[in-house]
């Protein structure tokens, strides 16, 4: 049920390269061509410090666009410029367009945000579960200790082969590593994930609430029906 990035360092397919300048910056760009097609993802996979920075202010842009404003008229609640954006356009998409951030580029940097977070949230479920499953254990063998009789002690004895075995697979998932790539990613997300996570779901809500207002939308086509 999850689910979101200015200025590009180094590794962005070119070193320490304007990131809005064509690859061949002595060729002439070709009618049509997309500044971000001259986006490369980098060789080792990782985000730049300047990458998550730039992506933290598209998603504040985002966010400020999907916050309430007065509507003009009388009787009408509270609006968004998210109501007049394109519903099928994600905020913080539409927002790196509003912004000239390289599309191509946004969207690499977002996956590997994406992906670091993935890698965090799971480690700490396998950390919380090994957790329950250690208090669990703890109490049956004290319940076992207690057992009236020996078809007592046998019933929990099979409880807690079920929940070792459990506890097992959960280590060996835990133990699994995952790509460098991934790690260093992740390296260089930690100090900004609080922040990150707080202006996603700033938007989140936002959409909630103003998706039937949005053009387009089943519900607003409605309203202007009658």
């Amino acid at each position: 049920m999850l689910l979101a990035a200015f200025g590009v360092g180094t590794g962005c397919g070119r070193s320490g390269g304007d990131p809005h300048v064509p690859a061949a910056a002595g060729l002439p760009q070709q009618a049509g061509e997309s500044p971000s097609a001259s986006f490369r993802p980098p060789p080792d996979g990782l985000l730049r410090r300047e990458q998550i920075e730039r992506y933290i202010r598209v998603l504040e842009s985002a966010a400020r666009a999907s916050r309430p404003a007065e509507a003009a008229g009388a009787g009408q609640g509270p609006a968004s410029a998210l109501v007049d954006e394109d519903p099928l356009v994600a905020p913080d998409l539409a927002a790196a367009r509003r912004l000239g951030f390289p599309e191509e580029e946004y969207l690499w940097i977002r996956e590997r945000v994406l992906e670091a977070e993935a890698s965090a949230m799971n480690a700490k479920l396998n950390a919380d579960v090994l957790a329950m499953l250690e208090k669990t254990l703890s109490d049956l063998r004290a319940r076992r200790t207690t057992a009236a009789d020996s078809g007592s002690r046998q019933l929990v004895d099979e409880q807690i082969a079920g929940f070792e075995a459990e506890r097992a697979r959960v280590r060996t998932e835990a133990a699994e590593p995952e790509p460098a790539q991934v790690n260093g990613n992740l390296r260089v997300v930690e100090p900004y994930r609080t922040r990150i996570g707080f202006l996603q779901a700033e938007i989140d809500h936002s959409l909630s609430a103003l998706r039937p207002q949005r053009k387009g939308t089943p519900a607003s086509r409605q309203g202007e029906a009658h």
